[in-house]
């Protein structure tokens, strides 16, 4: 069972909520089957996440699934002189399927159209060094 506090979603598991979808900052890795990576930063507020490194914006929706979470994200090029993993592409879009379990998440996924172009993507939840007690 899911529930839904602000931007937080739970799964129910016997006693304990397992936190999915956190407000927040979230440092992203990324590899193609291309055997490309590259990182860059995340906001996730809501479903929404958006972000970008030093090449791509990237902006789309995250959504709850039973115990996974989908995402179709817009990846569009900002700086003519960076590639992105997949080769030297002004644009295109991924769609994503994955687990985000105390702030941390792995997803893979695929360009839209173009399946031969996978790609796994890892979220680490950001926290303030500052917030802690």
């Amino acid at each position: 069972m899911l529930y839904s506090s602000g931007g937080c979603t739970t799964r129910q598991t016997g006693d304990e909520r397992v936190p999915q979808l956190i407000d927040g900052a979230y440092v992203v890795s990324f590899e193609s089957s291309l055997g490309a990576f590259g990182g860059g930063t995340v906001m996730i507020e809501g479903h929404r996440i958006s972000g970008g490194d030093i090449g791509y914006f990237y902006e789309g929706q995250l959504e709850e699934q039973g115990d996974d979470v989908v995402g179709h994200v817009k990846v569009t090029q900002h700086d003519k002189t960076m590639e992105s993993v997949f080769g030297d592409i002004e644009q295109f879009e991924i769609d994503l399927k994955g687990r985000v379990i105390h702030g941390r998440g792995i997803f893979k996924g695929a360009v839209a159209g173009f399946p031969m172009f996978q790609l796994t993507v890892r979220l680490d939840l950001h926290e303030d060094e500052g917030s802690k007690t």
